[in-house]
């Protein structure tokens, strides 16, 4: 059985409202695209290959772990990100994948 990422009165920002793995996937998704084009503003060339993510624990205190394949100027490599908000460990993956690189 899938465990949501927010539960009732979750991370998420809204209370009471319960955030379904679906739509948690389709925000991290989102958000590692927009810090691979915004770090293309400063010269970082990154492309995200692949993504996947999924919750390690169930409840409001769950944690979330992203793990991205990226070609960071030219390479590719893997980066992962934990955090308790699926957003932030998306973002972390990518930062991740290009710490190890630079």
């Amino acid at each position: 059985m899938p465990c949501p990422l927010w539960t009732q009165g979750g991370a998420d920002g809204h209370g009471d409202a319960a955030w379904d793995d679906a739509h948690s996937s389709r925000l991290g998704q989102w958000s590692h695209r927009r810090i691979a084009h915004a770090l293309s503003d400063v010269d970082i060339s990154v492309r995200v290959l692949d993504y996947a993510e999924h919750a390690l624990s169930a409840g409001g205190d769950a944690q979330a772990a992203a793990y991205v394949e990226a070609e960071v100027d030219g390479t590719a490599i893997w980066g992962v990100g934990i955090d308790a908000n699926i957003v932030t460990a998306s973002l972390r993956a990518v930062v991740a994948a290009i710490n190890r690189i630079r």
